[in-house]
């Protein structure tokens, strides 16, 4: 009977313990997953002063840990500092570590070792191609832009088109960016550098397309279901030079024939079908074709 007593005791000294544990907050911690390792992208970074950031990114394992935050230092912040989210800035030559370290208790820590070299200014920027023709509703170009001298610290550029209602220009990256023709005419796309503001420029004349004034497919076509259930429709599109000759098939029968993006046709069944292609350039210009097909 005292050994029974003393279990029951036992028992309940254990959901005191744990209604306490649940009053005081601690009751979640039990069920909470610890970090077990914590890596950085990369172990060493090369910066220079007034250069573009660096960018750390953490990865901590297991990854459903419960308390994922970190603390990012650095080693000595006269030569490289470190934000929040893991961004390296060069402020003077020299070496710094910078380090992460898990906020759960666990203390797991990763380090990455920075170099900042001198600045090395802009000295000119020059321009890869400084003549461009484009066509309204077609393709787009490039443009980049080549900054001096190769290992200068901040090679970035801003772009700037004169006239954004003939064509626009959209950044891709540090000295890249994407030309869209808009409207008729002439533009000029400037690329300035953040480092020294030296400017270089492209003109880009922006022409109207040329419509699709016809578009001829065969007048008819048959297929046979056990012999050649399928064809492809040649095509014609006049003039030849016009800007977008891209058709767009369609049938008035999907039980009787299907079409494909490029033309080929498919018998189903017995029975006609009309194939249709249709110029997309906005000109609407259509050829048919009556598809037959037989056993």
């Amino acid at each position: 009977m005292g050994k029974r007593l003393r279990v029951v005791c036992l028992q309940l000294t254990f959901l005191c313990l744990l209604a306490g544990c649940k009053l005081s907050g601690f009751y979640p911690l039990l069920n909470s997953v610890p970090v077990a390792g914590l890596t950085l992208s990369s172990p060493t970074m090369t910066l220079s002063v007034g250069g573009p950031n660096g960018s750390l990114q953490a990865t901590i394992t297991p990854s459903n840990a419960s308390n994922q935050s970190l603390t990012w230092s650095t080693s000595n912040a006269s030569v490289a500092t470190v934000s929040s989210d893991g961004q390296v800035t060069g402020i003077a030559p020299g070496a710094a570590e910078i380090t992460a370290t898990t906020k759960d208790g666990s203390n797991k820590t990763a380090t990455c070792a920075v170099t900042v070299t001198p600045h090395a200014p802009v000295t000119g920027v020059q321009m890869g191609s400084t003549y461009m023709s484009l066509v309204v509703g077609s393709y787009s170009g490039w443009v980049d832009a080549i900054t001096l001298p190769a290992n200068a610290s901040n090679q970035n550029v801003t772009w700037t088109s004169s006239a954004p209602g003939v064509a626009t220009v959209t950044s891709y990256n540090a000295n890249e960016a994407m030309v869209t023709p808009v409207g008729v005419g002439a533009a000029i796309i400037t690329a300035t550098t953040v480092d020294g503001g030296f400017t270089a420029s492209c003109e880009v004349v922006v022409t109207a397309p040329i419509l699709v004034s016809n578009v001829s497919i065969p007048a008819t076509c048959s297929l046979s279901l056990s012999v050649t259930p399928y064809a492809y429709l040649g095509y014609t599109v006049t003039p030849s030079s016009a800007t977008n000759q891209t058709l767009r098939w369609s049938t008035s029968n999907a039980s009787v024939a299907i079409v494909s993006a490029y033309g080929q046709v498919t018998g189903l069944t017995l029975g006609t079908a009309t194939i249709t292609a249709t110029s997309t350039d906005g000109s609407n210009k259509t050829g048919t074709c009556v598809v037959t097909v037989g056993p």
